[in-house]
């Protein structure tokens, strides 16, 4: 409910804007896959989110990524490893 909230907000300040969206894939314990489409191509904003929130919660992780469909880079494939200490 609350991210239709915010993206009723958004479109209100930024007609015809589209959302990102994620698709997120535990694949172990310490391994996320998480795939990233936006049209605006924000990934290095999504990367620098990602490591904000393991840094806050005084986590370390690595992200690598990957392109996925053409060379525009709006999808894309992270894969957001857990590094142990």
């Amino acid at each position: 409910k609350n991210r239709l909230f915010i993206h009723a907000e958004a479109r209100k300040l930024h007609p015809g804007a589209a959302a990102l969206k994620f698709e997120c894939n535990t694949l172990s314990a310490t391994r996320m896959e998480l795939i990233y489409q936006s049209p605006s191509c924000l990934r290095d904003v999504a990367d620098g989110l990602i490591y904000g929130c393991a840094l806050h919660y005084g986590d370390k992780i690595s992200i690598c990524r990957e392109k996925l469909g053409d060379i525009t880079g709006s999808t894309e494939r992270l894969l957001l490893t857990l590094q142990r200490a």
